[in-house]
């Protein structure tokens, strides 16, 4: 792979949507969402933070990104999540064509979060540096607080990947409750157009880094378990999605 940078797209959440807070479905209310913060990055080192967040006390949080490697491939277990005074629990990691293109997610919750940073750090000294990334810290609200780190919310993941072609779309496993939510966060190789999302999410947002990529927050009119993501010219693409399930 001779250019390192991505296109990022997208992070999808269930509507209904209102700035800073998103969507829902399960228990007594509806799961909704709060954007926390997202951004895109240059990196060259081996680790590296996120702007400062704010989660609150008892609500799942996840962290999704998506990195090009200088080096590689990394292997399947090659990042670590940690800040906010939380521990974090991998979901799921999606290694892309060569291996040196990688998405992946992390789930946290605990009753006494601390604002301040997350940092998303390679565990493998071997997998190299990362190049470029983009990522989203998102808060479920009124989601399940039940197990541990976020484990009641969460659903199992259902996680795809392309070497070459114009769609990528993804089965997330499940049954949702009339209150539950779903999430699902893709990244596209840098030089993608013609980007669309499933005709049943709406575009959120599309963070830019000098044009290395671009990430977008989408967010669907149902508890979606399919959604799709389409292109017009042959590029590689992961993604992953599950259930956020409510209280």
């Amino acid at each position: 792979m001779d250019d390192p940078s991505t296109y990022y797209t997208p992070l999808r959440m269930r509507r209904p949507f209102a700035p800073g807070a998103v969507v829902g479905g399960g228990g007594g209310s509806p799961v909704t969402f709060t954007v926390l913060a997202h951004g895109t990055a240059n990196i060259g080192a081996s680790s590296f933070p996120t702007v400062s967040v704010a989660p609150e006390s008892n609500k799942p949080i996840y962290c999704f990104f998506g990195y090009t490697f200088n080096g590689g491939p990394p292997a399947g277990d090659c990042f670590a999540v940690a800040g906010n005074g939380l521990t974090w629990d991998r979901i799921d990691e999606q290694i892309l064509g060569t291996g040196r293109w990688v998405a992946g997610a992390f789930r946290s919750l605990g009753a006494s979060p601390t604002p301040g940073v997350i940092t998303i750090s390679e565990t493998d000294a071997g997998d190299g540096l990362f190049l470029t990334g983009v990522y989203a810290i998102v808060q479920a609200n009124d989601a399940d607080p039940s197990g541990t780190n976020g484990s009641g919310a969460t659903g199992a993941p259902g996680a795809n990947s392309t070497d070459s072609d114009t769609a990528l779309g993804l089965t997330i496993p499940g049954s949702p409750g009339p209150n539950d939510a779903t999430l699902a966060f893709f990244v596209l190789e840098d030089g993608a157009t013609g980007i669309t999302a499933d005709a049943l999410w709406t575009h959120l947002f599309t963070p830019d880094n000098a044009g290395d990529m671009s990430g977008a927050a989408d967010w669907s009119s149902g508890a979606d378990l399919t959604p799709t993501l389409t292109w017009t010219n042959p590029k590689r693409a992961a993604g992953i999605g599950f259930i956020v399930k409510a209280a």
